[in-house]
């Protein structure tokens, strides 16, 4: 719900039911280790849109990853896949963030080593990677993107006043 932090729906199989509504503090994949992250530290962002989309980043899949929690200290999990939100149609007015290039977020899926799951931003998060990471990492410092870009916008490459599909 947008606005909101994530909601997850359970199959609970000793009783057979669904359960909705449920944030992402409500699940562990193990024991927890140690307090519990609150879920303000595990979701830094509300919901920014109704319609999202889940992508399966196949060179992340199952790397390992920390992510800089509000404390400052690192958490450490593996990643699992990344939640995007969208806008789904232009015919309907857009009174959210997810278009908007400063303010859209991802929220990629992160399975804590502490027993907890999380969904960080890409700006919190690092991919550990032994094979191709340099020993020294460089703490990344990258500005935010404010800039909308196109290729469609030189008129040369127009083909609207001809039926050949070829450029000259």
């Amino acid at each position: 719900m947008r606005g909101q932090a994530f909601r997850i729906e359970a199959y609970l199989n000793e009783y057979g039911a669904l359960y909705d509504k449920l944030p992402l503090h409500a699940f562990c994949w193990k024991q927890i280790e140690g307090d519990p992250l609150p879920l303000d530290y595990l979701q830094l962002w509300d919901c920014i849109s109704y319609d999202i989309t889940v992508i399966k980043k196949a060179q992340l899949q199952s790397m390992k990853c920390k992510f800089k929690s509000k404390s400052g200290g690192w958490v450490y999990g593996e990643y699992l896949f990344t939640v995007d939100s969208c806008h789904p149609d232009f015919n309907v007015l857009d009174t959210g963030l997810s278009e908007d290039i400063e303010d859209h977020k991802s929220f990629n899926i992160i399975k804590c080593d502490n027993g907890q799951f999380a969904a960080q931003p890409n700006n919190r998060l690092i991919v550990l990677e032994p094979s191709s990471n340099p020993k020294e990492l460089k703490m990344p410092d990258f500005r935010v993107a404010t800039k909308r870009w196109s290729v469609e916008t030189d008129s040369k490459w127009a083909l609207g006043s001809t039926n050949t599909v070829m450029y000259e």
